[in-house]
Order: C-alpha cells, then sequence, then structure tokens
C-alpha cells in the first residue's frame, strides 16, 4: 500500500534477507560479496504519488459477512449505513477544510526511528487529500526518501506537520519566537549552514519550507510577511546553480522558492535570478507536468511569461509610480508619465490575452468548468480539477487586474479620455476574479492563503453588501493561521493598504518597517 514503511538498507542485501550495515557509500555486505553497493533504499516502499503508488495492498474484508452474500441489498440496514460512512466520509468522519475525510482500513506498521515517524506523518496528510494535485507544493511527496539524510528536513518537515494539524484540529496555529519547534527548526537550518561547506538539495527544501510557513503564520504587524532569511534562500539556491534538465524534485523546490522570494523582490529590487532561462525553463516545465495537460501547454507558457515580466520588472515599476507622484504636473514627470502609461497599458494587455485563451482552452479541454453557484456573487464558479492549473490562473488574472488598476489611476491622475472605460473594465475583472471563491476554499490553508491576494484588488470595486461578502471569505482564510487582525474593518484596511502599495499608490517603506 502507499505509504508503507520499510528499512534504508541497500536493495541487494533486502533481496537476499541479510542485515546491512549501511556504513554508506558501500555497505560492508556487499563490499564482502563483491558487488556494487546502490546505497540506500527508500525510506517507503510505496512513495505517495511515485510510479508505484497504484498499488492496492491487501484485500479488504466487507464490514458484513452475511452467509449468502455480503452485499448491500443482503446487508441490514444497519450495517449499509455504516458502510456507506465508511467509504464516503459520512458519520464520524471529521470535516477537513472543504473536504472529508475516511477511515483507514488497513493497518501500518509502527514508524521505528525519528525519520520514518515524520515521513509517515507527511504521508498521511498528503493520503487524506484525494490527489497530490490539489497541494501546490508539488515535492512534498519525494521528501519522504529524503528524510534519513538530514536532520535539518526533518525538523522543518516535522514543524510544516504539526501546524498543518493543527490547522485540521482547529487549533490556532502561529509561529513565534518562544515555539520549541520553530526554534528547533531554525536552529538545526543555521547550524546547517554554518558546517556544511557544500550546499543541499535538502537544505534548500529545509528553507523553502520555512519560508512558505513563516509567510503562513509568522505574526506581523507590516503588510508583507518576509520571514527570517529571504536573502539566505536566495543566497543557497545560487550556491546550488540552475537545475539539470530531468531534476523533477529541484525544480519543484525551485518553483516554491520562487513564491517564497516573490515579495522580498517586489520592495528590494534584489536580483530576480530565477527569471533567467536556465532557472526559469526547468520551473515552468514543472508547473506544465504537474498540471498535465498538452493542449494548455503554450498557454501556460504565454501565462507564465507574462507573470515573470511583471515580476521582474515590479520593483521598477513601483519606483517610477513614486517617483511621477511626488511632482506629478512637473514637466519631467509628465515626460516620464507616457513610458509608465504605456509599461500598465502593454502587460496588462499581454496578461488579459494570456489569460482568456488559457480560461478558454481550458473550459474546453474539460480541466475548468463554469458551474451555476447561487451562493456566489456572480451566481457561478470556476471548478477547476487541477491547482496548478487555477494557480495560474490567478496568476495572469493578478497580472492583468494589477496592471490595469495602474493604467486606470494614470488615466485618473492626467485626465484621459478612457478612464470611464477602464473603470467599467475593472469591475468586470473584478466579477470575474469572484468566481474563484468557491475553488480557494476547497484547497489547503496554506494554499489558500498564498492564492486569495489574487482577488485584493477587487475590494475596491465592490459595493457594500459585495464587499461584506469578500470580507467574511478573506476572513475565514485567515483564520487558518490565526495572524491576521480579528476585526473586520483593520483587516479590510489592512488589505486596502496593500493593493495601493502594490499598484504604486503608496510607498511601502513605512509598512515594511512597522
Amino acid at each position: 500500500m502507499p505509504g508503507t514503511l520499510s528499512s534504508t538498507s541497500c536493495m541487494p542485501c533486502k533481496v537476499q534477507k541479510r542485515k546491512c550495515d549501511q556504513t554508506w557509500p558501500v555497505c560492508k555486505a556487499c563490499e564482502r560479496k563483491n558487488i556494487q553497493c546502490p546505497g540506500p533504499s527508500s525510506l517507503l516502499k510505496f512513495v505517495y504519488g511515485g510510479p508505484r503508488a497504484d498499488h492496492k495492498g491487501s484485500r479488504v474484508e466487507p464490514f458484513y459477512q452475511g452467509t449468502v452474500s455480503a452485499s448491500d441489498t443482503d446487508a441490514p440496514a444497519g450495517i449499509k449505513e455504516k458502510r456507506k460512512a465508511v467509504f464516503t466520509g459520512r458519520g464520524s468522519s471529521r470535516r477537513v477544510h472543504g473536504y472529508q475525510s475516511a477511515f483507514r482500513l488497513t493497518p501500518r506498521p509502527v514508524p521505528t526511528s525519528q525519520a520514518e515517524r515524520i515521513g509517515s506523518q507527511l504521508v498521511n496528510h498528503l493520503q487524506s487529500r484525494p490527489t497530490t494535485d490539489m497541494v501546490l507544493m508539488g515535492f512534498l511527496p519525494d521528501l519522504p526518501r529524503y528524510l534519513p539524510r538530514s536532520k535539518t528536513l526533518q525538523d522543518s518537515v516535522s514543524l510544516l506537520c504539526l501546524l498543518w494539524t493543527n490547522c485540521r484540529r482547529g487549533i490556532p496555529a502561529v509561529l513565534s519566537v518562544d515555539m520549541p519547534e520553530y526554534g528547533k527548526a531554525i536552529g538545526s537550518l543555521r547550524r546547517t549552514l554554518e558546517r556544511s561547506k557544500k550546499m543541499t538539495l535538502q537544505t534548500l527544501a529545509s528553507a523553502a519550507i520555512l519560508g512558505r510557513l513563516e509567510y503562513s503564520f509568522l505574526p506581523s504587524s507590516g503588510l508583507m510577511r518576509f520571514g527570517v532569511h529571504p536573502r539566505g534562500i536566495s543566497t543557497m539556491t545560487q550556491q546550488l546553480g540552475p537545475p539539470g534538465r530531468d531534476d523533477v524534485v529541484y525544480a519543484a523546490i525551485l518553483r516554491e522558492t520562487y513564491k517564497v522570494l516573490t515579495p522580498y523582490w517586489f520592495f528590494t529590487g534584489d536580483n530576480v535570478f530565477l527569471n533567467e532561462k536556465q532557472w526559469k525553463q526547468p520551473i515552468q516545465k514543472n508547473i506544465t507536468q504537474k498540471i498535465g495537460s498538452s493542449s494548455l501547454e503554450p498557454h501556460e507558457f504565454a501565462a507564465m511569461e507574462v507573470a515573470a515580466r511583471h515580476f521582474g520588472g515590479m520593483y521598477d515599476q513601483l519606483c517610477e509610480c513614486h517617483r511621477i507622484r511626488s511632482e506629478p504636473h512637473q514637466p519631467a514627470a509628465i515626460e516620464n508619465s507616457h513610458g509608465a502609461i504605456k509599461y500598465a497599458h502593454d502587460l496588462e494587455e499581454t496578461a488579459a490575452e494570456a489569460n482568456t485563451n488559457l480560461l478558454r482552452a481550458a473550459i474546453q479541454s474539460g480541466d475548468v468548468e463554469e458551474v451555476v453557484d447561487q451562493n456566489s456573487l456572480p451566481k457561478t464558479s470556476y471548478k477547476i480539477s487541477n491547482i496548478h492549473l487555477g494557480e495560474i490562473l490567478l496568476l495572469s488574472l493578478r497580472v492583468q487586474f494589477l496592471n490595469l488598476r495602474i493604467y486606470y489611476d494614470w488615466a485618473v491622475l492626467y485626465d484621459l479620455l478612457q478612464a470611464d472605460e477602464l473603470y467599467s473594465r475593472l469591475k468586470d475583472l473584478a466579477v470575474e476574479s469572484w468566481k474563484y471563491i468557491s475553488f480557494l476554499r476547497g484547497i489547503e490553508f496554506f494554499d489558500a492563503t498564498m492564492l486569495s491576494p489574487a482577488l485584493w484588488p477587487s475590494l475596491e470595486l465592490a459595493n457594500e453588501s459585495e464587499r461584506q461578502y469578500l470580507m467574511d471569505f478573506f476572513t475565514e482564510i485567515d483564520n487558518f493561521r490565526h495572524t491576521t487582525p480579528k476585526d473586520k474593518k483593520e483587516e479590510e484596511m489592512r488589505i486596502l493598504s496593500y493593493t495601493a502599495i502594490i499598484t504604486g499608490r503608496k510607498s511601502a517603506k513605512r509598512d515594511l518597517n512597522s
């Protein structure tokens, strides 16, 4: 069955059923036999999501063992109801953020080491999802086999599992300096960096996990949660260098690293090296592989290219906005505004085309379905089968939204004729963004907190009832991490202030230093 635990003895020792002393790179048994030792085997016999994850395991006996038949038609009513509850997740199974978990019907061995225990916890969390395509951190299913090699990775994954468990149980999940598990993970990473002369994939994975957890759970009075080590993550990544052609796990970790570093790049102007070809292409390839639809690939690449262009140039774009707005009617500012207006207009048009083409193709292929939803603001919602596709759609929508807003603000400032038309387009785009709310409610909390800011610019365009609906949704998402203001008005001001910053209407310095 998926996730069955095993030792890390080498495969020759396992096959011949002999004790392996595990003295790598060559164990003593293989050395005596004069055979090539392949090194440690996987921690798990069947890694979740791996090539052998379709193994069915042992047959599960039915609950009702009647003398004639064990079918639903012959079983007593109480037994039928019990069986139905087990396989559909009803009855005593617990509601978990948009889906229901089911009972486990097969026994599992007791883990014998710290790495095995942590790996088992991670596999349990991943298996509670119908598919790993609904968890954004695509490298998580590969981590159990790396855990025995890195104490630092064990501590980071253990912290992730703790917060994951707490959120599912409704326990406040907050990182703080006096939290033992957080201090242990940070200290372990620091010691590894001090002692190790060579950067490893496990160390970068540990830093990427901590970066994501800090973004989601680290309390901050400012608007951006940079965490304590974004510059360190950037340095570590560059030390490792670009991934190889088939280095799937590293590419998945780089994808997470990109998201962790994006807020840092926004407001520091540090080099966005992951936009360079040797870094960008493996990341984009990893995303398209996770989506797994060849017909969508050209449109996915177009959407990712415009997003990379936006992120790579956003620091300069915001600085230019602030320079022009400081003295907007001076001759030099008016002259510079022409280039700023053209940049926002071109980027918005490109993003709109990419988003429209990708969404249309996804609907045609059946990967996205627009369904009637009377509980949503637009009365329809997008049903998206793959979280990675949903991420790209929201990403390109966000780029379009932000640049359309910047373009509109220039039109208002300089009294351009198209201001009314641009505002109407902004309203339409806000309604379009609300069709993703149902999708965001159905994914994991740490993914929802990462993707929901794509809808934040729509708050300024909502009427009173729409604004109340949106604030209920944003509060619902943030309740999982218990780090944002409990007062809805205060949270609303936080979102509006953030939107003003990333559209160039407000300086970020005061908020980032608070």
